[in-house]
């Protein structure tokens, strides 16, 4: 896939990328040698613009495809769903404030309950019988 888009790119001259100029005095030396004529130099360039915009359109949308997969293995986040966490984050951390600030209160207002103090009381003596024979 990689190799498809690095042969893509410089077939569609990789020169002329980074320098559309220079195409344009290219198709300007060839109509004043007279090899081209003016119509086929506006032609042939605004050919060339219109391939330049598909190709550096399709190549940045293959490379950034490359790189969110790229991404995804590394387990790494997306803009969009890091701000989507940072918002939750935000959320619940107010939540957390006013629920701790709730608990303050409450502890304030809340008067400790006297503890009752209980005495033991000994155990009851164990009742002791004594069993008497019956004579026949």
């Amino acid at each position: 896939m990689i190799e498809d888009i690095i042969k893509k790119a410089f077939y569609t001259g990789v020169g002329f990328l980074t320098n559309p100029k220079g195409f344009k005095e290219k198709i300007d030396d060839l109509v004043n040698k007279g090899d081209m004529t003016a119509e086929e130099g506006k032609k042939a360039f605004a050919e060339f613009e219109k391939d330049f915009k598909t190709k550096t359109d399709e190549l940045e949308s293959n490379i950034q495809g490359m790189i969110r997969k790229a991404l995804d293995k590394m387990d790494i986040p997306s803009a969009e769903k890091a701000a989507s966490m940072e918002k939750r984050i935000k959320s619940l951390e107010v939540k957390v404030g006013k629920l701790t600030k709730e608990l303050k209160e409450l502890k304030t207002v809340a008067k400790p309950v006297a503890k009752k103090t209980t005495t033991r009381k000994k155990p009851a003596p164990k009742k002791t019988t004594t069993r008497t024979k019956k004579t026949e």
